[in-house]
């Protein structure tokens, strides 16, 4: 799969936190992981997301901006997505009932 929502997250903490190291912390990963996943997500993709110099933080590519921002728009669904299934979980009920398709 070319992305998929770790993909994004990584790429998002990533950019925010300026390292590997710091987005694996925040994510609870080891950041080989995270490496791993995102130079497989490049691979995929065909494009470098992030310029890698050693010794400095790693920076957005001109196309790693552009993913970016578009996951700056769609992590924020996936994660209320995510606590609505922890919700579900737990047997709480639904706050708006879906409404009926006829």
């Amino acid at each position: 799969m070319l992305l998929n929502t770790e993909r994004l997250l990584y790429l998002v903490s990533i950019a925010e936190t300026g390292s590997f190291s710091a987005a694996a912390r925040k994510l609870g990963v080891s950041p080989s992981a995270v490496n791993q996943a995102v130079q497989a997500m490049e691979i995929d993709l065909g494009i470098s997301v992030f310029e890698r110099v050693a010794g400095k933080a790693p920076t957005l590519t001109p196309q790693g901006k552009v993913l970016y921002f578009q996951a700056l728009e769609i992590v924020p669904r996936l994660k209320a997505i995510d606590r609505k299934v922890q919700s579900l979980q737990r047997g709480e009920e639904l706050r708006s009932p879906l409404p009926l398709i006829a």
